[in-house]
């Protein structure tokens, strides 16, 4: 599990050979099968009281995007119980993240405490399993951008780093000739599930280290093991993007959500493909009883993805642009007061509606 929410109060090439820059032109006998549906409600809220007046303050929210496995038709963004915007703009990173955001002035509001910001989330969130048997419908492709930007180095996703080459191929982690790209991620998977550690801590961000440092510990939290899964896919000319969200089991409000983070790779003709090896994994290393593919190509509609970026970059009206490591909820920075001087409360409330 990794920090789900960031609150700031401050004051006035390809990399393995010729075979990762090819596309896969035969679609392997697996297709996405549609199991259930379920209508849900998110309501991410924050609340801020502090000793001294908040004289300026910027919301910005997340902006769960369209994808296979879910559909909004519904964000909107509340300032104590008022809608402020249900309008969606873009960040600045150039990676066409939808947010939704608000800015007030102490003369435009007066001062409140404690305020109050809230994002609420209405959708459909899709279940599908991967099952043998070529699909009837090929899924669409991706555009040469969409490619370049799953397929792109970060500072984190350091792929192209020496030390990262030697452990692919240490550890046999490179696609062979004739291996399909389903068949691969699978290995890549149970690798990453079974030789690695589940950490997880409070405090640990997700920029707590790159790839290239996790394979000498070889431990993490979910953010850890789906960026190596990432950076992997990645080398291998495969793909890949990491989602950020919340799980909702069961109908709730949770203080700080069911914070998570997962990887998924895109298979020609067949789509995005699940691929989480935290998934389920409890404290310490993988236990041979516990399923080993329960994470990959399958989900039980339970989660909800807010973003599929990291970093990003957003501007704020009162604090200029703003980078975030990763972003699952509220960014809530206001001036008056220091961190100490107030108090953040972060809640995630789940309704399933059918």
């Amino acid at each position: 599990m990794i920090i789900a929410l960031a609150v700031i109060a401050l004051v006035p090439q390809t990399l393995i050979g010729s075979r990762a820059s090819t596309e896969s032109s035969v679609t392997e006998p697996y297709h996405l099968e549609l199991k259930s549906t379920r209508k849900v409600r998110i309501t991410s809220s924050l609340t801020r009281k502090s000793s001294e007046p908040v004289t300026a303050w910027d919301a910005i929210a997340a902006s769960p995007p369209e994808l296979a496995g879910q559909h909004f038709i519904s964000k909107k963004l509340y300032f104590d119980s008022h809608l402020v915007t249900n309008a969606e703009f873009q960040d600045e990173s150039g990676l066409h993240v939808g947010l939704l955001g608000a800015s007030f002035t102490a003369a435009e509001i007066g001062h409140r405490d404690p305020v109050e910001v809230k994002a609420i989330y209405e959708g459909t969130i899709l279940r599908f399993e991967l099952v043998p048997g070529a699909p009837t419908t090929l899924a669409k492709p991706l555009s040469a951008e969409e490619r370049r930007l799953d397929l792109k180095e970060t500072d984190q996703v350091d792929f192209k780093d020496s030390k990262f080459r030697r452990f692919l191929t240490q550890s046999r982690l490179i696609r062979e000739p004739q291996e399909g790209v389903i068949e691969f991620a699978r290995r890549v998977y149970r690798y990453l599930r079974t030789k690695m550690i589940y950490e997880a801590k409070a405090d640990t961000p997700f920029a707590w280290s790159t790839c290239s440092q996790d394979i000498v510990k070889m431990t993490g939290h979910c953010g850890t093991y789906s960026r190596l899964a990432v950076a992997i896919y990645r080398a291998n000319g495969i793909p890949s993007r990491i989602q950020f969200g919340h799980w909702f089991m069961t109908s709730g409000t949770f203080e700080g959500g069911h914070p998570h983070t997962r990887a998924e790779f895109f298979a020609d003709g067949i789509g995005w493909i699940l691929s989480d090896p935290s998934y389920s994994v409890t404290a310490g290393p993988w236990k041979p009883e516990q399923d080993v593919d329960c994470g990959f190509g399958g989900e039980a509609s339970d989660f909800i993805t807010l973003n599929l970026h990291c970093p990003i970059f957003f501007r704020t009206r009162n604090f200029g642009v703003i980078r975030q490591e990763h972003f699952q909820g509220i960014y809530f920075p206001a001036v008056g007061g220091t961190w100490e001087g107030g108090t953040y409360t972060h809640n995630v409330r789940f309704e399933i509606l059918q």
